[in-house]
């Protein structure tokens, strides 16, 4: 979507050495940024947000991020993800 063009995603599996790793979201756009991201893991779990579930959605205003953190518990981790962001609400004015 060109209006998310300045929304940026970061995942770190392990550069911190702790295995500790994270998905990174920040919002540079001039919109309201929602997403819902769906990770999958082997050999590691959601630490935070600290509630377990299938996927995150999230909501980002313009300037701000998140992270979702996770820890590995074995050596080698396997990490995959989708998002699915969704469209951004348009005024009355864009609509006409």
């Amino acid at each position: 979507m060109p209006e998310y063009s300045d929304v940026y995603s970061v995942l770190d599996v392990d550069s911190s050495g702790c295995w500790y790793g994270c998905f990174y979201f920040r919002n540079d756009s001039q919109y309201t940024f929602r997403d819902e991201l769906t990770p999958k893991f082997e050999g590691a779990v959601v630490v935070c947000p600290p509630r377990r579930a299938e996927s995150y959605p999230f909501t980002l205003a313009p300037g701000e991020d998140t992270i979702i953190l996770f820890r590995r518990h074995m050596p080698n981790v396997q990490v995959s993800y989708s998002s699915n962001p969704k469209p951004r609400d348009r005024s009355d004015a864009e609509l006409v």
